[in-house]
């Protein structure tokens, strides 16, 4: 079988087990669970639902509203990406020298990107200009011999 990831757009807010019983929002007919917070979900289509906490926060990600929020978003998420990518870098990556060079070069990008990201983002939340200097982050790293 092969693997899908799920992309819906919905509303929620934080509702415990025993509310979302009163408005109807469980079928009874199931087992109770173990976590009892959780949220109540509305769907785009109207339809409402509660997720247990873990599985919602699991399966869902706060939309940000303000452009800042959405850089702040971005950039975060390309750190995260980048310290792995680093990570696997620093861990030895490949053996194959051609390829580690490249691998670099997309970590040196996205630190370059990372930059940037920052740089608006300040801009947008001081008003001030911004000079920022680049300095790469795995200058120390090599592709083998």
């Amino acid at each position: 079988m092969k693997n899908y990831i799920s992309h819906k757009k919905v509303q929620a807010e934080p509702m415990h087990y025993y509310e979302a019983l009163k408005l109807k929002l469980i079928n009874t007919d199931n087992e109770e669970p173990s976590e009892k917070d959780g949220y109540k979900v509305v769907y785009d289509t109207g339809y409402t639902s509660w997720s247990p906490a873990t599985a919602f926060d699991k399966g869902y990600k706060e939309l940000p509203e303000s452009i800042v929020d959405k850089l702040q978003a971005e950039h975060d998420d390309l750190i995260d990406m980048t310290k792995r990518l680093e990570l696997f870098i620093a861990n030895g990556a490949t053996t194959h020298d051609e390829y580690n060079k490249v691998l670099i070069e997309q970590a040196e990008h996205m630190n370059k990107y990372i930059l940037s990201l920052s740089k608006r983002i300040y801009i947008l939340s001081t008003g001030e200009e911004v000079n920022l200097n680049y300095s790469p982050t795995i200058n120390h790293m090599s592709c083998g011999s």
